[in-house]
C-alpha cells in the first residue's frame, strides 16, 4: 500500500451527532491498492485535543475521504515525551473489545500490540488490547483505519434492536411559522435574563473580574477561544498572569513561541490548539503594545464594529466566529453599543453548545455548523447574532449533550425537544 500526501488543510471543526468538535490540521493522502487488496481513495489524518480518560490528551481522527471516521487514537500517558497514541482493538465483526491476541483482526502483523493500561492510566480507561504509534506515523494509521473498515460491524439500522424498552426519540421535521417565533421570543426574552458574567465562565471566581476590568485580558481570551471549554478559555489570562507575574502585552510580545509554549504547558489546563497558541498570544500583544500604546481597549473604544471585527480578524487563528463573538460579548459584557453592526449579517459563533440547542430546539435540521448558521439566520433576519448567548447559556446550563434536564429548562414551554425523548 503507498500512501502519498495530497494537502494540509486548516484547522477545521468536525460534526459528531451530539457537539462539534474542533482539529488543528487534517492531512489528506491518495491511498494506492497494494498486492493485499486494501481499499485506495483519499484519506485523511485529523489531529487535535480531546479530554478523555480524567484529562487533556491528543486526540487523532482517520477519515474515508473527509467524512467517514474510521479509526479513532488517543494519546498515551506519557504523550509529552514520547508522542504515542493508541487506537482500541476491536474483533473483527463486532465492537467488543480484543483482549487477546488471538482475538486481534488479521493485518495488524508488524505493529507494537500490547494492554491499554501499560500506556493509559485513569477514570473509564479500559483492559483491552491496544495498537500502539507514534503521532506522525500517518501510513501506519491509514493501514489500521482500512483494517478497521474492512471489519466493522453492521450499522444500528440493520441489527436487530437489543433494547426494546428504550423511547423513540423525537425526530426533526421543519418548523412551522408561528412555532419558530415563539421560539425565538422565548430565546429573546432568556436573553435578557443573563448576566454578563455568564458569559466569561471560569475555573478561578477571580479570573472573570480580570477579564471584565482588563481590556488586554478579555483581547487575549477571546483570541485563543478556539476549541477549548469556555471557563478555560477565561482563565487562560488569569494563570498567565499569575505564572509569569504580569499580563504586560509589550513583555509577551517580546516573549519567543518556545517560551511562551513552556509558559502554556505549565497551566493547569491545556489549550486544544497548542501549536497556534503561541503565535496568536505574539500577535494580540504585539498588536496592542506596538500599535495601540499597550491600551487594548483601544481597539474597539471610538472604533465602528467593522474596524473592531477587521482589527481581531488580523490576529493570526481568529475566523469570523470569533470575531463577531467579540463584538457580541463587547456590546453583552462591557455594554457597548456599535450604532453600524450590520445586524442582520452578524451571525452566531456555532460551537458545542448553540448548534446542539438550536436543534434540539427544532430550529436547525441538524447539529453541523452550516445548518445552525443558516438556522439562526431564517429564525431571527433581524439580528441572528442575538440568538448566541441566550443558545450559548441554555447549553451549559440545562440542554447537556447527554443528559438534558428539560423539565427545568427556561426554554421548556416552546421546545421541540428534537432527539431527546419521546413525545
Amino acid at each position: 500500500m503507498n500512501v502519498n500526501r495530497i494537502a494540509t488543510d486548516a484547522p477545521f471543526d468536525f460534526p459528531w451527532p451530539d457537539r462539534v468538535e474542533p482539529y488543528e490540521k487534517r492531512h489528506r493522502y491518495a491511498v494506492m491498492r497494494g498486492p493485499d487488496g486494501g481499499s485506495g481513495g483519499e484519506m485523511s489524518v485529523a489531529v487535535g485535543w480531546r479530554t478523555a480518560f480524567g484529562r487533556d490528551r491528543r486526540r487523532i481522527l482517520v477519515f474515508r475521504n473527509t467524512i467517514t471516521v474510521l479509526a479513532e487514537f488517543v494519546g498515551e500517558d506519557d504523550w509529552e515525551k514520547t508522542r504515542h497514541a493508541v487506537w482500541r482493538i476491536k474483533v473483527a465483526g463486532t465492537r467488543k473489545d480484543a483482549k487477546e491476541l488471538r482475538e486481534v483482526p488479521p493485518g495488524l502483523d508488524g505493529l507494537e500490540i500490547g494492554p491499554a493500561s501499560r500506556w493509559l492510566t485513569g477514570p473509564r480507561t479500559f483492559s483491552g488490547l491496544v495498537v500502539r504509534l507514534h503521532e506522525d506515523d500517518h501510513a501506519a494509521m491509514i493501514r489500521v483505519a482500512i483494517v478497521r473498515e474492512g471489519q466493522k460491524p453492521l450499522p444500528k439500522s440493520e441489527r436487530p434492536p437489543t433494547d426494546l424498552s428504550e423511547p423513540p426519540r423525537r425526530a426533526w421535521s421543519a418548523p412551522a411559522p408561528d412555532q419558530v417565533s415563539n421560539v425565538v421570543a422565548d430565546l429573546l426574552a432568556f436573553g435578557e435574563t443573563v448576566d454578563p458574567l455568564d458569559l466569561f465562565p471560569t475555573l478561578v471566581p477571580e479570573a472573570a473580574n480580570l477579564a471584565l476590568s482588563d481590556p488586554f485580558a478579555f483581547a487575549l481570551a477571546t483570541c485563543l477561544d478556539r476549541g477549548t471549554k469556555a471557563d478555560i478559555i477565561w482563565t487562560i489570562p488569569y494563570w498567565l498572569k499569575e505564572r509569569l507575574g504580569h499580563l504586560d502585552p509589550k513583555r509577551l510580545a517580546a516573549m519567543d513561541d518556545a517560551a511562551i509554549t513552556d509558559v502554556l504547558r505549565s497551566l493547569p489546563n491545556r489549550l486544544r490548539y497548542m501549536d497556534a497558541a503561541p503565535r496568536t498570544i505574539r500577535e494580540i500583544s504585539r498588536l496592542v503594545a506596538n500599535d495601540l500604546g499597550g491600551d487594548a481597549s483601544r481597539i474597539w473604544c471610538g472604533r465602528t464594529a467593522a474596524e473592531v471585527r477587521d482589527r481581531f480578524l488580523g490576529i493570526y487563528g481568529v475566523g469570523d466566529g470569533i470575531a463577531n463573538m467579540a463584538v457580541l460579548l463587547l456590546e453583552k459584557g462591557y455594554g457597548l453599543r456599535f450604532d453600524d453592526l450590520d445586524r442582520p449579517h452578524m451571525d452566531i459563533k456555532p460551537d458545542v453548545h448553540t448548534v446542539r440547542v438550536l436543534h434540539r430546539l427544532g430550529l436547525a435540521s441538524s447539529t453541523s455548523t452550516a445548518d445552525a448558521i443558516a438556522a439562526a439566520r431564517r429564525a431571527h433576519p433581524a439580528f441572528p447574532g442575538a440568538l448566541d448567548a441566550p443558545l450559548w447559556q441554555l447549553g451549559r446550563t440545562w440542554c447537556s449533550a447527554r443528559a438534558p434536564r428539560c423539565g427545568e429548562c427556561a426554554m421548556a414551554r416552546s421546545c421541540a425537544k428534537v432527539g431527546v425523548g419521546a413525545p
